[in-house]
């Protein structure tokens, strides 16, 4: 769930599948003369537009939570047990995908993970992550890099290779700098959306988008254009025009603190569907 500040004391709130949905819109666009198109397009698209369907475990109408302020739960708020469970959700519903696709989720789910880990690792002073919580971090990767395995074998793919979170060191194989190339958009086109969702400037520079399988990684910059943090501008721009808009479906809440769960379910079921428009443009 996206807890978007909103106008008039309310959130808008945007489910993960939505925000989802929006990066597959964009990454059906990318590509011109400096980006390659990624191809197959099919698969690296639906993998794109659907790499955060097990949120539909938390996010779906009657199942969304509080944080510990009584507000919907953020997706940054998320604990552990929640975080594993939606990621392996996302993984396994990506399987009808086919296995490129399927695969490209569950490279995003791991690096993911490991985002957290990294977060979680504990500086001086601080207390270290629970035992439980580990536990749970390090079940899920071990089952990511078997499941990222069997994929890999269905596609042809080598499983004798040195690995980094499931991706080959680059000029090993012109299918490994594919994926590679495939996966890096995917992480382009999801904090691209993250950030207009969200209305906040989470990715300033998003580091390693090749501009095709086998070149130079870039570092694309990003700036909101309006106060709304509804337009997004983006240099180098990676798409086939210069200005691309969608409508994200929203629910608007009380930004007041909810006396209880059901309050706050009876409310979100209650809110009619509204849209926010937000546009991408070459900065």
């Amino acid at each position: 769930m996206i807890r978007r500040p909103a106008a008039n004391g309310t959130f808008a709130l945007i489910t993960q599948p939505d925000h989802a949905i929006f990066a597959g819109f964009l990454a059906e666009h990318l590509g011109n003369a400096t980006f390659a198109q990624p191809m197959p397009l099919h698969p690296v698209r639906a993998a794109v537009a659907h790499h955060d369907d097990g949120w539909h475990l938390h996010d779906d109408v009657g199942r969304a939570t509080l944080n510990k302020d009584s507000a919907p739960l953020h997706v940054f708020e998320i604990d552990m047990p929640l975080a594993t469970r939606i990621w392996s959700a996302s993984a396994e519903r990506a399987a009808p995908l086919g296995p490129y696709a399927a695969l490209l989720v569950s490279l995003h789910q791991l690096a993911l993970s490991a985002v957290a880990q990294k977060q979680g690792d504990p500086k001086p002073h601080e207390r270290a992550r629970s035992p439980q919580d580990q536990f749970l971090l390090n079940k899920f990767q071990h089952r990511q890099i078997e499941h990222q395995e069997d994929l890999r074998r269905q596609l042809n793919l080598r499983t004798d290779v040195p690995l980094k979170l499931g991706l080959a060191q680059p000029n090993m194989h012109p299918a490994e700098d594919a994926l590679r190339f495939h996966f890096h958009l995917l992480t382009l086109c999801d904090r691209l959306s993250l950030q207009l969702c969200c209305a906040m400037p989470l990715f300033p520079e998003i580091e390693n988008v090749e501009p095709s399988a086998q070149a130079a990684p870039l570092t694309l910059r990003t700036h909101f254009l309006n106060e709304a943090c509804t337009e997004l501008a983006v240099t180098p721009w990676p798409f086939d025009c210069a200005r691309l808009s969608a409508d994200i479906p929203v629910r608007r809440v009380p930004s007041a603190p909810f006396e209880s769960m059901d309050t706050f379910r009876e409310a979100y079921a209650r809110a009619e569907v509204e849209r926010v428009r937000m546009i991408v443009r070459t900065g």
